[in-house]
């Protein structure tokens, strides 16, 4: 069986810590970031500092439009609108909402509608 592959929107608190918290199991592949706060290194700081839960032990660099966890790389965004990021080409399954910006089915509506069109 393969993978998940994954998206995060909002590489926040609750992005970083998803990721932190997935990160190494078989079932998923993070693939794609979109974070509107901030750029690729920027991102890689945050995820191995973290205030509350402590430096992270991986391998973490982030250069241009990539993010690199122990030599596996993840691409990385600054879209404001989620129908604008190219999920589907990143070859996302499922995008993990994690921008607190997008709280209802009607606001969610641009995911589907540009990334998994019915």
């Amino acid at each position: 069986m393969s993978a998940v592959r994954v998206g995060i929107n909002g590489f926040g608190r609750m992005g970083r810590l998803a990721l932190r918290a997935a990160w190494g199991g078989p079932q998923l592949e993070f693939v794609h970031i979109n974070e509107l706060n901030g750029d690729a290194p920027t991102s890689a700081h945050l995820l191995t500092f973290d205030s509350v839960q402590g430096r992270w032990r991986h391998d973490v660099r982030g250069e241009a439009d990539v993010l690199a966890i122990d030599g596996e790389t993840i691409s990385h965004s600054s879209i404001g609108a989620p129908d604008a990021v190219p999920w589907r080409e990143y070859g996302v399954d499922v995008v993990l909402e994690c921008s607190g910006r997008f709280r209802t089915v009607e606001a969610l509506e641009a995911y589907f509608a540009q990334a998994w069109p019915r």
